[in-house]
């Protein structure tokens, strides 16, 4: 049995998919609601959510967005063995070594 790859036609599929994927990404820019976008394309709403949801990452902090604050930190001496740490809850009292090992538990 002879199988021939179907490279050139994998590539059309996913250029296709690719130009889909754009098309759907500037429709919502351009401020369309996924419902819209999906009648527009012919394409099922799921597969809308899924090309937005894809590209989310990819195109950078949106327009407006405010970074996320960076967490308080807080400056601790570990009860074990009193060694300076720096934790994101106060409620943190032991080094990452002792919490791992027996000896911290025992605390």
């Amino acid at each position: 049995m002879i199988r021939l790859h179907r490279t050139s036609s994998k590539t059309a599929q996913t250029e296709a998919r690719e130009a889909r994927m754009a098309s759907a990404v500037a429709m919502r820019r351009d401020g369309l609601t996924q419902q819209q976008i999906s009648d527009e394309l012919g394409i099922c709403i799921e597969t809308i959510q899924r090309y937005l949801k894809d590209h989310k990452g990819k195109s950078g902090p949106q327009p407006g967005a405010e970074p996320k604050p960076k967490p308080r930190m807080f400056r601790r001496h570990c009860l074990c063995c009193n060694t300076k740490i720096s934790v994101e809850s106060p409620y943190l009292r032991m080094c990452g070594p002792c919490r791992g090992n027996a000896r911290g538990a025992m605390l």
